[in-house]
């Protein structure tokens, strides 16, 4: 599944299927569940050529998204 990011370099939004969660993320309950952790991409940013890391809550998913 692709998910969004946005370069913190050049502010451009890109797409990517090549990331995982770092070790350390959680679910934290309450009136919604939500995921904590770190983003970590396993591509260049084709905006700046960098290796980001990102929080969670700064990744778009694409869940419903047609391309």
């Amino acid at each position: 599944m692709k998910l969004y990011f946005t370069c913190p370099k050049k502010n451009e939004l890109f797409a990517s299927e090549h990331y995982s969660l770092t070790d350390g993320f959680s679910v934290v309950e309450g009136e919604q569940r939500k995921l904590e952790g770190m983003v970590q991409l396993h591509e260049s940013c084709p905006h700046c050529g960098e290796l980001h890391l990102f929080p969670v809550d700064k990744v778009m998913c694409s869940y419903g998204k047609k391309e």
